[in-house]
């Protein structure tokens, strides 16, 4: 069990290899069960070590900093959605064509996927390095920074701009390593970049005192831990995927395409933080900003969870749609939809008990209007996971079998249409409150609309 030192492979009842790859035959036709248990519980673990960066940030940034450090943060972090989005729209958009390809034995095609990907990421990454030297500032402000919080947002906008190409090639190592059928792998990596990101939160924002600085660099340069993890694991075994020099850029579109749905579940996260952020300034200022920032960094755990089961389901979805394999296909999505339900329940019933505790972890300053505001507000506001879990994996269901119309129709509905007019109004109803309500209304709305698509579809397979 060399590459399983922890032992989590036996506490989950089947073997993890880090090396070996798992041929697609036994793919297709083993256990369905063991099979989604094996790709999502490690998919999740992985994405709660991502989410491990803003948690950590979030954290330190409190104590050092209080709630005015929690607000420039919170108004900052659209930022990480940004980039994350684009990373993911390549990394996981070259997953999936790379994942059917290698099911249907085009083995060029499937390298040539993975060069593409790679070189469009460097691109991007330059581009955005460009952006953090030119326009940090005025993002800052297009974000809702005020005079009290415009210096330390500005630090961290720029900070994780200028570190945005480790973030593409490490989103693209660990999605074509979960593709490559190595979840174990991929989760090793980024929970080692994890755990180096909340050391060196630690150690740059206190012994070295380097402010919010310090906590930018600890998030844009620790995955460069789990990038060193992968390459080292691809010299001493064999991969299924290689990098070969191309310049055939038509797949990009293919790649784009199936990426799409990731990069809209982010690029909304963005877009309802700063919507949400400026609303709530309106409301109750910096304070409730901060308060929204508890919240907001909690959801990020929470949609990270949800994420990760939805992206662990895609490598197996992705397989057996591309043997044709229709049974297998809904029976992965019922138990996607079933863990997502329980997920939900455990998570709502351990914050709605420990509200305060929660609150508590990040209100230093002990702040009394904080702890009142964030904790009303994580009671009413996370009775949207109930629906959101399963929107989230029926989305990122529907993008890894190629359905991307009806994925981009589910992430722009929950994402950018629906929540518009949906926090316009009931902010203007019930203040605050609205605000919390706002994002419940929106994905009940969004899951009716999953169901529609759901149903169409299965009547066009029984059909077909």
């Amino acid at each position: 069990m060399e590459d399983d030192p922890s032992g989590l492979s036996m506490r989950l009842g089947f073997k993890i290899n880090c090396g070996n790859t798992i041929d697609l035959k036994s793919l297709a036709e083993g256990d369905m069960l063991k099979t989604f248990f094996k790709y999502t519980i490690l998919s999740i673990l992985r994405m709660v070590g991502i989410s491990a960066f803003v948690f950590a940030d979030t954290y330190f940034v409190s104590k050092a900093f209080g709630a005015i450090g929690l607000a420039a943060l919170n108004i900052s972090i659209p930022i990480v959605n940004i980039v994350n989005g684009v990373a993911l729209m390549i990394s996981i958009g070259g997953g999936s064509a790379f994942s059917i390809l290698r099911a249907q034995q085009d083995i060029e095609g499937a390298n040539k996927i993975f060069s593409l990907t790679v070189n469009t990421a460097l691109v991007i990454g330059i581009v955005f390095m460009s952006i953090g030297i030119l326009f940090s500032e005025n993002l800052a402000k297009i974000f809702g920074a005020d005079t009290d919080t415009l210096a330390m947002s500005l630090t961290y906008i720029r900070t994780i701009l200028l570190c945005a190409p480790v973030n593409m090639i490490n989103s693209i190592l660990i999605s074509f390593s979960r593709n490559d059928h190595k979840p174990a792998l991929a989760m090793v990596g980024v929970m080692a970049g994890g755990l180096t990101n909340i050391l060196f939160d630690y150690l740059l924002m206190f012994p070295l005192q380097m402010g919010m600085f310090g906590a930018a660099i600890a998030t844009g340069l620790s995955p460069l831990v789990g990038i060193a993890i992968i390459l080292l694991n691809r010299f001493k075994d064999t991969s299924n995927y290689r990098y070969i020099k191309t310049a055939e850029v038509k797949p990009l579109g293919r790649i784009i395409k199936l990426g799409t749905p990731s990069f809209i579940t982010e690029l909304s996260g963005a877009f309802v933080l700063i919507l949400f952020n400026l609303i709530i300034l309106s409301i109750s200022g910096n304070i409730g900003v901060a308060s929204y920032g508890i919240i907001a960094n909690i959801s990020f755990i929470v949609i990270a969870i949800f994420t990760g089961l939805g992206q662990g389901l895609q490598p197996i979805a992705s397989a057996a749609y591309g043997v044709k394999d229709m049974f297998r296909l809904q029976q992965y999505l019922k138990f996607g939809i079933i863990a997502a339900l329980f997920i939900s329940a455990i998570m709502y019933a351990v914050l709605f008990m420990f509200t305060k505790d929660v609150v508590t972890i990040f209100n230093a300053e002990k702040l009394i209007e904080l702890e009142q505001i964030a904790s009303k507000g994580i009671r009413i506001y996370f009775l949207g996971f109930f629906f959101a879990g399963m929107n989230i994996v029926v989305l990122l269901y529907q993008a890894a079998i190629e359905r991307v119309h009806s994925s981009f129709l589910i992430s722009t509905l929950r994402g950018f249409v629906v929540i518009f007019f949906v926090v316009l109004l009931t902010s203007k109803l019930w203040q605050l409150d609205g605000v919390w309500i706002s994002f419940v209304i929106t994905e009940g709305i969004v899951f009716i609309t999953s169901l529609i698509i759901l149903q169409v579809e299965k009547r066009n397979i029984e059909r077909a």
